[in-house]
């Protein structure tokens, strides 16, 4: 993992519990992927993006819960596991 990708994960606050990581996992069962995938906001990001391959992360902005309404997180959660998916 890059040092910036590390750095952004450090900096992220987990969303371990919830509806959205719920969410996450039953997509992922969906979408046939058997790892984990995690879910973290983190402030320093603008759009949604996925780090890491061995322990993927996807990484929301902040305003991304608040501010988007659930038809807009529920697709950028698909897309960004659809690379977990892919291993791209």
């Amino acid at each position: 993992m890059t040092a910036i990708a590390e750095r952004l994960r450090r900096a992220s606050r987990p969303l371990s519990e919830g509806i959205w990581s719920e969410k996450v996992r039953e997509m992922s069962r969906t979408l046939g992927i058997a790892r984990a995938v995690a879910l973290a906001a983190c402030d320093r990001v603008a759009s949604p993006m996925l780090v890491g391959v061995i322990r993927p992360l996807i990484l929301l902005p902040a305003s991304a819960l608040s501010g988007w309404t659930p038809e807009e997180l529920e697709m950028a959660l698909l897309h960004e596991l659809a690379h977990v998916r892919r291993r791209d």
